[in-house]
C-alpha cells in the first residue's frame, strides 16, 4: 500500500471517485458533522490539519470501460478512477461541505470570486462535476446500484436527474443523515461573511490533507473494507453481511452473469431494507417489538436477529454450534464464510433464498410495527398487536420484576406467528389475546409496592410458568402453534385466576392501588381502550381509521386522565358530596379507577375543580361534548357521588372481564383492584 500526504484540492482535481455497492451509506450524525465543523473553525491558515486516512482500490480497466459517461474523464483527462475502501464518512462530509460553501457564496455573493479570483463554476468544474456534450459526470459518486446516488444528487447537489434515466429519491435513515449533514453546513455558511466564507473553502481545499493509500492488489478488498470500517464507526452486523454476501459471490463456482445476477439481487434486497429500516413508519411513539432504540445499527441488528431466529435453514445450522456467541455473529462467523462457500456447503441458491427471506421479512417487519397500517392483518388482531406493543413499552418497568420473570421473547413469538405459514389466523388471534390479558395484569402486579419486595416477587410461580412458556417456544422450537396455544391458555388461566383470588394483592401496601400515583399506565390502558369500545359499538363512518388515531397519541398528552371528583376538589359543591369522609378515604376516591376519565388535553385544565353538573354540560368543553367516553358518563350520571363511583365500578368491572376475561367473582378483591378499598 502507498501512501502519501493530499490536500482535498489534489484528491478531488485528479481522481475519479466512486462509493462501490458494499459500502454502507452515510453514518454521520450531527455530532460528528459539528465536530468535522469545528476542527475546520480551528485551523490556523499557515498551517494543515490532518484529517486521517483515505484508502483506494483501483477500478479495474474491465469495470470502467463500461462506464459510459465517466470513461472520457479516464481516457483524455488522465483522472484514476478508484473506489473508496476507507474514509468514506470524511470525504462525503467534506464534499458537502464544499457544495454547500458554493451555493451560499453563489446565492448572497453572485458578483464575488472566491479563492484568490476564481469563478464558482470554475470551483465546481474543478472538484464536483464536469460537462462533456450536454452530460455532466461527478467527480465523486455513489455506485449506480446506490440507493443513495439519487437523493444525493437531487437533494445535496440540488441538480436534475439525467435525460432517461429511472433515478428514484429513496428516503431512509443515510438519505437523513445527508440531509441533515447539509443542513448543518448551511446554517453555519450563512452566518458567515464572505470574507469568512473564503477562507473555510480555502482551509477545505488546502489544509485539510489526507494520508492516501492504494490498496495492493494481493489483498483482499473485502475482508480489508471489514477490518478498516469497525476501526471508526462500527458497522451494524446487517452493513457487514452485505459486504460478506457479495464478497462470497466472487467465490462461488457458477458463471459470471449468474454471480452478476446474485449481486445485484443482494444491492436491491438491501435497498428495500435500509428503505424500511430508516422510514418514518417506523417513528413509532407509542413503542415497539424493535427494542430500545430507534435509528442506527441497534435497530438493523434487532430486525436481524429476529429474521435469523424465523428462517428455519438457518435456525436449524446455528442451533449446532457450540460457540457461546450471538446468533447474528454465528451467521457471519459459522455459516456466511468463505470456507463453506468453497467446500460447497454454502451455494448461490442458499444465498439467494436467504436474501428473499430478507426482503418478504421487512415487509413483516414494519407491518408489524404498524399494524394498523398493514393490509393482510385484520383489524381485531391489529388492535391486540398495537396493545401488545404499549403494554411490553412500559415506562414505568419494575427492573427487578422484569429481570425474574422475564417476557421479552412475545416479540420472538409473534414475529413467527406471522412468519410462519403453518400457523392459521384463528389460533394467531387467540394467542394475541392470551398475551395481551397476561401483560396487562403483569404490568399491574408488577407496580404494586410490597412490605418485603423482593421475597414476595419470588414466590408469584404462575409468572414464572407464564415466561417459561415464552422461553420454551423458542428453545424447543415449537411450531405445532395449536398445541402452544392450548398450553398458554392453561398458563394465563392460572395467571387470572390467581389474580382475580388476590392471591398477587396479599401483602401489598394500601397507597399501591391509587391507580392515579402508581398504575397510571394500566388505568390509561383501560380508559383508552374503553374509549376504542365505544367508538366501535358507535359504527360511525371510518370507526377503524378513529380508533387508529386514538392510539397513535397514546404516548402523548392529546388526551387527559380527568379525576372526576378532583384531586384538589375543594369547592362547596365537592365538600357536600364528599366532605364526611378522612383524608385518607378521600385520596382512595379521587384515585379510584372509576373515579377517572379520559379527556382532551385543553379541557383539563378547563374543567379543573369545577363541579359535577359544571363540568357535564356547563359550556362547549362540558363532559356533554366530549369524546364517547365524556359522553357516556354524562348520559349515565346526573350526579357525581360516592354511589356513582361505586355504580361506575360495576360497569367497569363488566368490561374488563368482556375485554380481557378477567372475571371478578369477589368484590372486596375487585374494590381492591381499582382503588377502593
Amino acid at each position: 500500500m502507498l501512501g502519501n500526504l493530499e490536500t482535498l484540492d489534489v484528491i478531488l482535481r485528479e481522481n475519479l471517485l466512486r462509493i462501490p455497492d458494499y459500502q454502507r451509506g452515510y453514518s454521520w450524525k450531527v455530532k460528528e458533522v459539528r465536530d468535522f465543523w469545528e476542527d475546520l473553525e480551528l485551523i490556523d491558515e499557515n498551517r494543515n490539519h490532518y484529517a486521517g486516512v483515505l484508502t483506494f482500490e483501483q477500478v479495474d480497466s474491465k469495470i470502467y470501460g463500461n462506464w459510459n459517461k465517466e470513461k472520457w474523464l479516464i481516457t483524455e483527462r488522465r483522472m484514476k478512477p478508484y473506489y473508496i475502501v476507507d474514509g468514506q464518512q470524511r470525504l462525503t462530509t467534506a464534499v458537502i461541505l464544499l457544495v454547500t460553501i458554493l451555493e451560499i457564496a453563489k446565492d448572497l455573493y453572485p458578483e464575488k470570486k472566491l479563492d484568490t479570483n476564481r469563478s464558482i463554476e470554475s470551483i465546481y468544474s474543478d472538484y464536483i462535476a464536469q460537462e462533456k456534450d450536454g452530460n455532466k459526470t461527478y467527480k465523486f459518486l455513489y455506485d449506480n446500484t446506490s440507493d443513495s446516488l439519487a437523493f444525493y444528487i437531487k437533494e445535496i447537489l440540488k441538480d436534475d436527474f439525467p435525460v432517461n434515466s429511472d433515478y428514484a429519491v429513496e428516503k431512509n435513515e443515510y438519505s437523513n443523515n445527508l440531509k441533515s449533514a447539509k443542513d448543518f453546513f448551511t446554517n453555519q455558511c450563512k452566518k458567515l461573511s464572505f470574507e469568512n466564507l473564503d477562507k473555510l473553502l480555502k482551509k477545505l481545499l488546502y489544509h485539510l490533507v489526507f494520508n492516501k493509500y492504494i490498496i495492493d492488489e494481493e489483498l483482499d478488498i473485502f475482508v480489508t473494507f471489514e477490518t478498516m470500517n469497525n476501526r471508526g464507526k462500527p458497522l451494524s452486523k446487517l452493513e457487514l453481511l452485505k459486504n460478506r454476501l457479495i464478497y462470497l459471490t466472487m467465490l462461488l463456482k457458477n458463471n459470471d452473469s449468474a454471480k452478476a445476477n446474485l449481486r445485484e439481487q443482494i444491492n436491491e434486497c438491501w435497498k428495500k431494507l435500509y428503505r424500511y429500516l430508516g422510514t418514518e413508519e417506523l417513528n413509532i411513539t407509542n413503542g415497539s417489538f424493535l427494542g430500545t432504540k430507534r435509528f442506527g445499527k441497534d435497530l438493523d441488528d434487532s430486525f436481524l436477529m429476529q429474521q435469523i431466529d424465523c428462517y428455519r435453514p438457518l435456525r436449524d445450522y446455528i442451533s449446532k454450534s457450540s460457540k457461546v456467541i450471538s446468533k447474528v455473529d454465528r451467521l457471519l462467523e459459522n455459516y456466511f464464510t468463505a470456507k463453506n462457500v468453497i467446500d460447497g456447503i454454502v451455494c448461490i441458491n442458499d444465498i439467494r433464498s436467504y436474501i428473499d427471506d430478507l426482503g418478504n421479512k421487512i415487509t413483516l417487519w414494519v407491518g408489524l410495527n404498524n399494524p394498523f397500517q398493514y393490509s393482510t392483518i385484520s383489524f381485531e388482531e391489529a388492535k391486540l398487536l398495537n396493545g401488545i406493543r404499549i403494554l411490553l413499552n412500559s415506562k414505568d418497568k419494575n427492573q427487578i420484576f422484569d429481570a425474574i420473570y422475564p417476557v421479552e421473547m412475545i416479540r420472538r413469538v409473534i414475529f413467527s406467528l406471522y412468519g410462519d405459514e403453518n400457523c392459521n389466523g384463528k389460533d394467531r388471534k387467540a394467542i394475541l389475546q392470551q398475551f395481551e390479558s397476561a401483560l396487562l395484569i403483569r404490568l399491574f402486579v408488577s407496580n404494586l409496592k410490597y412490605k418485603r419486595s423482593y421475597g414476595k416477587i419470588l414466590s408469584f410461580i404462575e409468572f414464572r410458568e407464564f415466561s417459561l412458556q415464552l422461553i420454551n417456544f423458542v428453545e424447543n422450537e415449537e411450531l405445532n402453534f395449536s398445541d402452544y396455544l392450548n398450553k398458554l391458555k392453561t398458563s394465563v388461566n392460572k395467571l387470572k385466576q390467581a389474580f382475580v383470588n388476590g392471591v398477587f394483592f396479599e401483602d401489598a401496601k394500601v397507597d399501591s392501588f391509587y391507580f392515579y400515583e402508581n398504575n397510571k399506565r394500566v388505568a390509561k390502558y383501560i380508559l383508552y381502550n374503553l374509549e376504542a369500545n365505544l367508538i366501535e359499538e358507535a359504527k360511525e363512518p371510518e370507526f377503524e381509521k378513529r380508533i387508529n388515531e386514538l392510539f397513535s397519541h397514546f404516548e402523548t398528552d392529546f388526551y387527559n386522565i380527568e379525576h372526576i371528583y378532583p384531586k384538589a376538589g375543594q369547592n362547596a359543591y365537592w365538600n357536600r358530596q364528599f366532605g364526611s369522609f378522612k383524608d385518607r378515604e378521600k385520596d382512595k376516591l379521587k384515585h379510584s379507577l372509576p373515579n377517572l376519565l379520559l379527556i382532551g388535553k385543553k379541557k383539563n385544565g378547563y374543567l379543573g375543580n369545577k363541579s359535577y353538573p359544571e363540568k357535564r354540560q356547563d359550556g362547549e368543553c362540558c363532559y356533554e361534548f366530549g369524546i364517547f367516553s365524556e359522553r357516556k358518563l354524562a348520559r349515565d350520571f346526573e350526579d357525581w357521588t360516592v354511589e356513582s363511583i361505586y355504580q361506575r365500578s360495576e360497569s367497569l368491572k363488566k368490561y374488563i372481564n368482556r375485554r380481557w376475561g378477567i372475571a371478578f367473582a369477589n368484590n372486596d378483591i375487585f374494590k381492591q383492584f381499582i382503588g377502593l378499598k
